[in-house]
């Protein structure tokens, strides 16, 4: 069975567990609660979605605390138990071995409150208080806001932009955090992460791991045509959903970014190793992504789905349980096959069984789906 980005096999396990502690906030039991962020600290926003409500629209803000140290130890030891030979890498791949490894060792920071602002003209930005900030670090928060703000304050790609408040001489300051404002009617399409938009190949552990953690992060050829052509076409909205963790939200980003994908709100998983939730690494990705999807059907009862994912992980049965149990939001199922099963294989027969054929499809070539959506 594939798995997340860094979710090892079986015969990996073992050196995952002796590192798990480290790589999954390591800092969690260590942070001391303080009410106000310190200059040494950083804040990383993730990308969120709002929708409207009956006064207006309301906002998920999201992000993480953390601070960067140099953990020379921690390194050491997360490379044993991984099993990587630095002499085995090329100078590039050392590089992004060791950037990749702090993101995955920062000091997340509990209990600090975030102060932030929406950016924009007309009324005056509000002052919004998020937090305080879990063990791990995170935060998030719902916020309404008045369809008179936000016609001031979104840009012309229907986006919200908020920033934090720091003392003026604070460098380097955060990106802003971005909010995607969806329309209760129109296209949504959800999409899986690794091998399905992203160059993982996580059914192979060695050479995962090497995607993951050693190489730039590469792109699926083709894809990111596909999904630009969607939202030219359709106006799609973009959601991107992995059961991999938010401590490697950074190559979801750049993915995104440097490769031409529409943007849109990110779905992590939250793991840590001291309340034993890095455990569901071990589980089937798909029951994360069922929990991870329902609630996106919830909040846009009236928009038609798309779901896309890849066969070298449950989404086909995953997507097919979604499409029986909202056949009037899920319009289209579609499978990068990775496993060279052929459509017709008794796994896809099961995993969309009592579904029209015209609803889903295998596919290689992305140029094979680019003109499925009516």
């Amino acid at each position: 069975m594939k798995r997340s980005m860094l979710w090892p096999s079986r015969a990996g396990w073992s050196g995952w567990a002796c590192c798990a502690g480290l790589l999954f906030n390591l800092g969690a039991w260590t942070s001391l609660p303080s009410a106000d962020l310190r200059s040494d600290e950083q804040v990383v926003f993730y990308p969120t979605a709002a929708w409207r409500v009956a006064d207006g629209w309301e906002a998920e803000l999201r992000g993480c605390v953390f601070e960067m140290e140099p953990r020379p130890v921690a390194v050491l030891l997360v490379r044993q138990a991984l099993g990587v030979d630095r002499a085995g890498l090329t100078p590039e791949e050392s590089a992004l071995f060791d950037a990749r490894l702090r993101l995955l060792l920062r000091d997340h920071k509990r209990g600090r409150t975030v102060t932030v602002q929406w950016i924009g003209s007309g009324p005056k930005p509000k002052l919004v208080k998020l937090g305080p900030s879990t063990a791990g670090g995170q935060f998030s928060a719902r916020v309404r806001l008045t369809q008179a703000e936000v016609t001031a304050w979104a840009d012309t790609n229907g986006c919200l932009h908020y920033e934090a408040v720091w003392p003026q001489n604070r460098s380097p300051r955060p990106a802003p955090g971005q909010v995607h404002l969806i329309e209760p009617t129109g296209w949504s399409v959800i999409s899986d992460i690794d091998d399905t938009i992203k160059v993982t190949e996580v059914r192979e552990w060695n050479v995962m791991l090497r995607n993951t953690l050693c190489r730039p992060v590469q792109p699926v050829p083709g894809m990111a045509q596909v999904y630009q052509t969607w939202a030219r076409r359709q106006a799609a909205r973009f959601h991107y959903v992995s059961a991999g963790p938010w401590q490697l939200y950074e190559l979801v980003a750049e993915l995104v970014q440097r490769h031409g994908f529409p943007p849109g709100p990110v779905h992590l998983r939250t793991v840590r190793v001291s309340d034993g939730t890095v455990l569901a690494l071990l589980e089937s990705p798909q029951h994360y992504k069922l929990q991870a999807i329902e609630p996106l059907l919830a909040l846009w009862p009236q928009r038609r789905f798309v779901l896309v994912g890849d066969s070298g992980e449950r989404d086909p049965e995953a997507y097919g349980a979604l499409a029986r149990r909202y056949p009037h939001q899920v319009a289209r199922v579609f499978i990068r096959n990775v496993t060279d099963e052929p459509a017709e294989a008794e796994r896809y027969r099961t995993a969309f069984a009592g579904l029209p054929e015209s609803v889903w499809r295998v596919f290689k070539d992305p140029a094979e789906i680019v003109g499925a959506l009516p």
